[in-house]
């Protein structure tokens, strides 16, 4: 009959009217249609008969010589509930009194267990459960504390993977205000927050979420959701976040996915961000960054992300800089090196636009930004599709290295005008000014459609470096205006490179085909194992400037008239001319600071004999060594016009010099 009560024989229940002593039947069976005794007796066993109810009851036992034993009122048809009722949604045990509810009578204990079917009609939750807690237990969020009609709190409880932010009402029923509410709460609540359905619509109104503790996983699962106008996860404690997500942002802005002060790890599984549209609310101040690590003091940071996906980030604003990862200045330089380790990267359409008439300006978009902190960044593989203003913008000692990278623009963007450069170098910020490096596996670059000549590295201020190991391009632009930057090339094949570097002697091109080669400016370059053909369509002063060739060929057509400007060297090479009429060609200009030149196993065809000489000079003083040279169809193969030079010939086949006096010694073999 009830907890702690032993059978008992001759027992009696009597029945009566809830709150009353007035005696109310209960019936022998399920018809009503004949009425028990009342009170009703126990058999020899302590055994009652079968007892039907209908409606509430005022119930007392007692023993054989009437002695009450117990007593419950109300007491309902249905089983009367004390330690565990369940409701069928949130909002009826939030009104939950001792009456009827969901067909029983509830009394609310201190300490009994409580579920939830559904946190409301059709949000799919799955079953919520919790227990009673005395009233002003914690803070009423509409997930882990709600409280309750009679006076008492409803506690919920969690697993040991978390919250999942159904069970705060996130629903796709709920408005997108409601859902972003209950997103917060349930981060406030939890170290970590999950879905189980979706998708879901987020509407933040120009806020984040402040989040007060140290670690935080958040995992939206594998559907895409709608997040809008969201300021991030922002906290000056959070050291670990881990997120797990895909979302578009309808074309509204989002300023920040990260935002910590002290942030020390990031785990990423996916991260999809798409249909950004930012123009700086008032709420917002700073540069725009998804991954905003700003560090104050000396911390240790890595990131790890195995797959981010980035597509139409776009902001309104010539003066708000827009990033996705970033490690933006501090009050003073922090010398910690900072990891970013990113599995898979995938960016498109990325740029800044002008307020007046939406045209893509070079707005200050940059999808890597680093600064004061020393980096190391890692990328597996890489396809960037469209972006401006850059796509990596490092000062101080930073090192890129990237597996397999993708690169194409389209017409919209153009050299100067939107495109600054897309692996970008620049001045340091403060001491140590320690260059930064770039490499890169394998490169397959398209910038066939943009427009001008798109610069791919772009170094200044700093000795910058890039080594690609392996290409294939079309336009590719490296420029540097006066520093001595690092840029080798090797297995590349291609059309239409263009350097110029004129500070640079560390300019390297090794196992390189270029069909329409622009020209390649700089203080010294080795060019190694090549086969290269240019129209020269700017006519251009030269294709090289301080060079050593090696084994390789030239074919240079219509207005080419100086391979090399400053030569440096020739060995194992052969070259074609096929060059339009009247034409004044003098392929190689002498170095005039080189004080030794070698040219060696050189076959020379002039197919239209437009051919004037082969090695000119003027000025400067040396020793140039002309070795097995064969020349077809040339005037002269050497023509030095002043400074004091050793002109060395071995086994030419033509051996017709000129020159004044300026030719100090000539030994024809």
């Amino acid at each position: 009959v009830g907890a702690g009560i032993r059978p008992s024989s001759g027992a009696k229940l009597f029945f009566y009217a809830t709150g009353t002593s007035t005696p109310k039947s209960t019936f022998t069976d399920s018809t009503g249609s004949t009425a028990n005794t009342n009170p009703v007796i126990a058999n020899a066993n302590g055994v009652f008969p079968a007892i039907f109810l209908d409606g509430i009851f005022n119930v007392a036992l007692k023993d054989s010589n009437d002695v009450q034993i117990w007593t419950a009122d109300p007491y309902t048809e249905e089983l009367y509930i004390t330690n565990s009722p369940i409701f069928s949604t949130v909002a009826t045990m939030e009104a939950a009194t001792p009456l009827a509810v969901d067909g029983s009578l509830v009394v609310f204990n201190v300490g009994m267990l409580a579920s939830v079917l559904d946190y409301a009609a059709g949000n799919n939750s799955g079953v919520l459960f919790g227990s009673i807690v005395a009233n002003g237990t914690g803070t009423a969020d509409g997930g882990s504390y709600i409280n309750l009609a009679n006076g008492t709190q409803w506690k919920q409880n969690f697993d040991t993977k978390g919250c999942a932010i159904e069970q705060f009402g996130v629903a796709s029923s709920a408005t997108d205000s409601e859902n972003a509410i209950a997103l917060n709460a349930a981060c406030q609540a939890c170290d970590s927050v999950y879905t189980t359905n979706g998708p879901y619509i987020f509407d933040f109104a120009n806020t984040g979420i402040s989040y007060p503790r140290v670690n935080l996983s958040v995992d939206l699962g594998a559907e895409k959701h709608t997040i809008k106008t969201f300021l991030g996860f922002t906290s000056t404690t959070l050291t670990h976040f881990k997120f797990n997500g895909r979302f578009t942002a309808a074309n509204t802005p989002i300023y920040r996915l990260i935002d910590s002060t002290v942030i020390k790890l990031i785990e990423v599984e996916t991260v999809e961000i798409t249909d950004v549209f930012s123009d700086q609310p008032s709420a917002e101040t700073g540069d725009i960054s998804l991954f905003n690590v700003k560090h104050a003091v000396e911390t240790e940071f890595q990131l790890t992300c195995k797959n981010a996906f980035f597509k139409n980030l776009i902001t309104k604003t010539n003066t708000i800089a827009m990033t996705i990862f970033s490690n933006p200045v501090g009050s003073s330089p922090l010398y910690t090196r900072l990891q970013w380790n990113i599995e898979n990267l995938h960016i498109e359409d990325f740029y800044s636009t002008d307020p007046a008439d939406d045209s893509i300006t070079d707005g200050e978009s940059d999808a890597f930004r680093m600064f004061k902190n020393p980096s190391q960044i890692n990328i597996g593989n890489l396809v960037a599709k469209n972006y401006a203003k850059r796509l990596f913008k490092h000062q101080n000692d930073v090192t890129t290295v990237i597996g397999n990278a993708y690169h194409s623009l389209d017409s919209r963007f153009i050299q100067g005008t939107n495109h600054i450069g897309t692996y970008e170098g620049q001045v340091g910020f403060a001491s140590p000014q320690n260059p930064s490096k770039f490499e890169i596996g394998v490169l397959d670059l398209d910038f066939s459609l943009a427009g001008g000549q798109p610069t791919f590295f772009n170094a200044s201020g700093m000795n910058h470096e890039m080594v690609i190991h392996s290409a294939v391009y079309n336009n590719l632009g490296v420029f540097s205006s006066s520093q001595n930057i690092l840029f080798c090339m090797k297995n590349a094949k291609g059309e239409k490179l263009r350097i110029q570097a004129s500070g640079s002697n560390r300019i390297i091109l090794e196992n390189w085909e270029d069909t329409n080669l622009d020209f390649c400016s700089a203080n010294k370059c080795v060019v190694k194992n090549f086969k290269v053909t240019s129209t020269n369509p700017e006519s251009r002063p030269s294709l090289f400037q301080n060079t050593l060739f090696s084994d390789g060929n030239f074919h240079t057509l219509d207005t080419v008239n100086v391979i090399s400007q400053g030569l440096m060297g020739l060995r194992n090479v052969d070259i074609t001319f096929t060059l339009n009429s009247g034409t004044d060609e003098r392929p190689f200009y002498l170095n005039q600071n080189e004080s030794k030149i070698v040219a060696e196993n050189v076959n020379v065809t002039d197919e239209t004999d437009n051919l004037r000489q082969v090695f000119y000079g003027t000025g400067g003083a040396g020793k140039l060594i002309l070795r097995d040279i064969d020349t077809t169809g040339s005037d002269s193969l050497y023509f030095i016009t002043s400074g004091t030079w050793n002109v060395v010939l071995d086994n030419c086949d033509l051996s017709t010099g000129s020159g004044a006096a300026s030719v100090l010694t000539a030994t024809y073999s």
